[in-house]
């Protein structure tokens, strides 16, 4: 027991060497992750606000607002039966999300849902892409929640903020509205491009969870995690 509780000082007291203040599951450190959680949601909503009111990738949109559309008026169940141009090849999860935008529409804006007007409505614009961003907001947070259990809130943060924030995801999710941003070339090539590109990054993710963070000094952690760049 003596030595449990010294081992649990010394953790405490290795954290506040860090900067934290407190250790990650102390309720001091939960709170201060909530609230730098909190205000890093919070940032890049309000930074993407521009964004979201844009056109967006026009094509994609018009389809999500035909699904919506269909949704609200027939079912999310019967939406794998809509026609070209406007057929669906989306998995279930996000076409309730859709289906709840489509209603949220009908009830707020227009109950006869004329599909002319739904492709021109910038609300209907917004609410569709809100669906990505919102999971792009859930995934930032999920971010810090993993890397701050190994590598320290701090730690945490900064990898959230960098998913977050960054241009490309940004621009993908607020502007284009897509819920899944990814480009793939056409033909063979494309296809190993992204194979390629999944085996590095689970080689990268399972090196980085390889490592004795927990026992590594703040100096020896930083050149190790960059070396897996």
């Amino acid at each position: 027991m003596g030595r449990a509780n010294a081992g649990q000082k010394g953790s405490l007291i290795s954290y506040q060497a860090m900067g934290t203040g407190a250790a990650p599951g102390s309720a001091p450190g939960r709170g201060r992750a909530w609230r730098a959680e909190a205000a890093l949601v919070l940032g890049t909503a309000v930074l993407s606000v521009p964004l979201l009111g844009t056109s967006g990738y026009e094509g994609d949109i018009a389809r999500f607002k035909a699904w919506s559309r269909w949704a609200a008026l027939e079912g999310v169940t019967t939406l794998y039966a809509m026609p070209r141009p406007y057929d669906v090849d989306y998995p279930p999860v996000t076409l309730y999300m859709y289906g709840l935008a489509g209603m949220a529409y009908r009830l707020l804006s227009d109950t006869s849902f004329d599909l002319q007007h739904a492709l021109e409505s910038g609300g209907l614009t917004v609410a569709v892409k809100a669906i990505g961003f919102m999971f792009h907001l859930i995934g930032a947070v999920l971010v810090s929640r993993v890397v701050s259990a190994r590598a320290g809130p701090g730690a945490g943060i900064a990898a959230a903020a960098a998913y977050a924030v960054n241009p490309a995801a940004l621009y993908a999710v607020a502007h284009w509205g897509q819920p899944d941003p990814a480009a793939e070339p056409e033909g063979q090539a494309g296809s190993e491009a992204f194979e390629a590109a999944f085996v590095t990054l689970e080689r990268r993710v399972r090196s980085a969870l390889a490592l004795p963070l927990e026992s590594m000094s703040p100096a020896e952690r930083a050149p190790a995690l960059r070396a897996l760049a």
